[in-house]
């Protein structure tokens, strides 16, 4: 089994796979900025992560990548600080619950921002210090409101460095074996940490680090199994009319993955911080694009993509084979696809911007897309760290049988709850369970359950008479709740 991991503009998700199965070499991911839900909050609302995770379930994904802003007081910078206007902890741990009812794992992703409380705000790739240690001491404060939910909840990765290339000399191995050490200590082996490579400048300074003290670098980094990079969005995406430029983009992903090979042996390797926007004419900051005043051309979105995937998809063509020596692979393992409505994105006037993908094309290549990636098996974790379990359907000899009301825009409930009892019935090994809408059934088909769960959530929708009839004939023999 593999765990697969995957990122949106506004979420991060994790899948589980069987690797016999995959057809491609590389897996997708997604990640997730906080919501700007009213001028005076920004934060993952409960509304709005319900309608994520009811939509990354639908595309197939099962990881999720939660951004978390951490404040900088200027450029240069003197401190660290936690944004007044921030999803607090207990918002992030309600947020990872979520995710877990989802049937995914969470990422928890610290980002440096200059203007934390504007909207949704661009993260910084590069952090610039007046004093380096002391700033570096206010980084690892401003990390421990997310500590203890690292030590109580079963978070699948912790993302480290982003920003924080300046901080990358051999003057600061120490700091950073400290610091994971400590992290290392609190979530007790059980969630990965990663390092983010931000631009160019981290790269040459890890490679610096490297040549000048090898084996303190090895140490330094020994407790770090995953190393993320991203790439000036310029550098690959034309601005104007959102082509992709695939010579450009495959030149410099064969470079940075062999140059991270070189001094990180071994790790796994994930495109970060992909972002494919809807709105031509954008500004680039680093990896990030700012629409601000464009207007949204989902068309256009929808061919950028494309030729993106196939980009990538030639890339890694020769990785896919078993007998390939991965210390020798030139593409990437994961790609964090950064998809979604943020508040600088332009919508249309009926578009929800709760939702993470708005484009329906972009949802239907999604979609397809990971159903060619893989055959999913079945995944059920709960939020205590005690409980990690898998299974196969063809493992179990009880049959559930979850029904709920049709699902639309405006009432999710029926959908959102019948996915929790999936993942409640998933603790129970020797079961196997099917989710359906209710108006899909037909005569007689709990003849195949053991045990039937309805979830009538909307009142105005009628159930068919025959599945009522069914039912009251089932409940003299069976469970029916």
């Amino acid at each position: 089994m593999r765990i697969r991991t995957v990122l949106f503009d506004g979420a991060l998700f994790a899948l589980s796979m069987c690797a016999s199965s995959v057809s491609f070499a590389y897996e997708i991911s997604g990640g997730m900025r906080e919501f700007f839900v009213t001028p005076g909050k920004n934060d993952y609302s409960s509304d709005s992560a319900a309608k994520v995770k009811m939509q990354f379930t639908d595309l197939g994904i099962g990881s999720v990548s939660l951004h978390l802003r951490l404040g900088v007081n200027a450029q240069p910078a003197t401190a660290f600080y936690s944004p007044p206007l921030r999803t607090k902890k207990d918002d992030v741990e309600v947020m990872v619950s979520r995710i877990y009812h989802g049937n995914a794992v969470p990422v928890l992703k610290p980002l440096p921002y200059l203007n934390p409380d504007r909207g949704t705000p661009l993260a910084l790739a590069e952090v610039v210090p007046v004093s380096g240690q002391n700033l570096f001491s206010s980084y690892e404060r401003s990390l421990e409101p997310y500590l203890d939910t690292l030590s109580i909840r079963s978070i699948e990765e912790f993302v480290l460095g982003a920003g924080m290339g300046r901080f990358f000399g051999v003057e600061y191995q120490s700091r950073w074996s400290a610091l994971l050490e400590m992290l290392q200590a609190r979530v007790q082996g059980f969630t990965h940490f990663s390092l983010e490579i931000s631009n160019e400048r981290a790269l040459r300074e890890l490679e610096d680090s490297f040549s000048k003290d090898p084996v303190g670098f090895i140490s330094a980094w020994q407790g770090v199994d995953r190393v993320r990079f991203t790439l000036p969005i310029s550098s690959w995406l034309d601005s104007k009319d959102l082509t992709v430029k695939s010579g450009a983009l495959v030149a410099q992903i064969k470079d940075r993955v062999s140059r991270i090979q070189a001094i990180f042996h071994g790790r796994k390797i994930i495109f970060s911080n992909v972002f494919v926007p809807a709105c031509p004419g954008f500004t680039a900051l680093e990896s990030e694009p700012d629409c601000g005043t464009a207007k949204a051309d989902w068309g256009k979105q929808t061919g950028a993509l494309r030729s993106l995937i196939a980009a990538l998809d030639a890339l890694n063509a020769l990785d896919s084979s078993d007998a390939v020596d991965k210390s020798q692979k030139t593409g990437f393992d994961t790609l964090e696809l950064m998809l979604g409505s943020t508040q600088d994105e332009p919508l249309p006037s009926d578009a929800d911007p709760r939702f993470l993908i708005n484009n329906p094309e972009v949802r239907t290549i999604l979609k397809e897309r990971l159903k060619k990636d893989t055959h999913r098996s079945s995944v059920f974790l709960s939020p205590p760290r005690s409980s990690f379990r898998f299974f196969r359907p063809g493992d179990h000899k009880k049959h559930a049988c979850i029904y709920f009301d049709e699902a639309n825009d405006h009432d999710p409930i029926g959908a959102i709850h019948a996915r929790m009892i999936d993942n409640l019935v998933g603790a129970f090994p020797t079961w196997a369970k099917e989710r359906r809408t209710v108006l899909s059934y037909e005569k007689n088909d709990l003849a195949t359950c053991d045990a039937v769960f309805y979830l009538a959530s909307n009142f105005t929708l009628k159930a068919p008479d025959f599945f009522l009839d069914d039912l009251v004939e089932f409940s003299h023999t069976h469970s029916v709740a």
